[in-house]
């Protein structure tokens, strides 16, 4: 079990000295996760306004906790403090940031679902030489609902190369159909993850 001195004065100490506490309300989220959810939220907005959270199913008798930037780099060293602080217990696993996850569902946005065989990309130069650009091709892609198609091509993105590596390497990213004149360079969005690990092995 975690120890804490009730002395303590990090705020990072104190979200998790309250976590702690609460841990076997939080494992047991589902009994009334509208509650539980918003005040983990009101708990980590004491730290920095762009944290998140996520909370995995039960696997083995332990959930993961991922503490998320939400996307946002500039959150990022209030995850790195927030981590570093963790506590030991048992029946928890902690993550900082959004891991990677094998991209085989849909993401639905509105109106619109798109599933990954629908979804294609390839990298190009960025002007920033410590990162790489990318194209991503989506099924039915049209300029009028260029938003959300957006909004759709980042979550797949997020998910292929997980928070990190999205927010620290990736430039430029461009969205288009799979008419695009360049569509026949595309591939798969299940190899993304091991085409990137490639170009950051070689260096960026």
């Amino acid at each position: 079990m975690a120890f804490f001195s009730f002395s303590a004065k990090t705020k990072e100490e104190k979200f998790w000295i309250w976590f702690c506490k609460n841990s076997k309300m939080i494992f047991n989220f589902e009994s009334n996760q509208e509650v539980v959810f918003d005040k983990i939220q009101e708990e980590l907005q004491k730290i920095g306004p762009n944290l998140a959270f996520e909370i995995s199913s039960v696997k083995e008798a332990k959930r993961e906790f991922v503490i998320s930037a939400d996307g946002i780099i500039e959150a990022f060293p209030a995850v790195e403090n927030l981590y570093k602080a963790k506590p030991n217990l048992p029946e928890w696993t902690f993550i900082k940031f959004r891991p990677r996850r094998k991209v085989e569902n849909s993401i639905r946005i509105a109106n619109k679902e798109i599933f990954p065989k629908d979804i294609k990309f390839m990298f190009i130069d960025d002007e920033d030489k410590s990162k790489i650009g990318i194209v991503l091709f989506c099924k039915g892609y049209n300029e009028s609902e260029h938003d959300l198609y957006n909004q759709i091509a980042f979550l797949f993105l997020d998910e292929s190369l997980g928070e990190f590596d999205t927010e620290t390497y990736i430039g430029r990213i461009i969205i288009q159909g799979f008419d695009s004149e360049y569509f026949a360079s595309a591939k798969e969005i299940e190899s993304l993850a091991a085409e990137f690990d490639k170009i950051k092995t070689r260096g960026l």
